[in-house]
């Protein structure tokens, strides 16, 4: 776990299960909860704030065009594709740079 912190914030981020933000703290408030996991759907759907990357929302039979070319994502919410792909355990987000104050950038890599 990765702690970022300043004197009213604390937040937790796991960056072995996909750069997770696993705990916000504002004055002494956790903001984040989870939520009971809905049949057919990831499991990390409900389980703190991830990034979705590199697509967000949910893509109809993970198939979509651009440009007049057709694309395929992988289908993780029954036969639709939602939310990315770093939100999975088996993708890692390495810290590039720390730059100061809530500035960081990562890599993601899936195993």
């Amino acid at each position: 776990m990765e702690t970022l912190s300043s004197q009213r914030a604390r937040a937790l981020v796991n960056p072995d299960d996909g750069g997770r933000l696993v705990s916000l703290v504002l004055d002494g408030i956790e903001l984040l909860g989870s939520a009971e996991v809905a049949d057919g759907l990831p499991v990390g759907w409900f389980q703190g704030s991830f990034p979705m990357a590199p697509y967000a929302g949910r893509t109809k039979n993970g198939r979509f065009r651009f440009d007049g070319a057709t694309y395929t994502v992988p289908s993780n919410a029954g036969p639709h594709a939602g939310h990315g792909l770093v939100f999975e355990p088996r993708t890692r987000c390495t810290p590039l740079t720390s730059r100061g104050y809530w500035r960081r950038s990562a890599r993601a890599t899936r195993h």
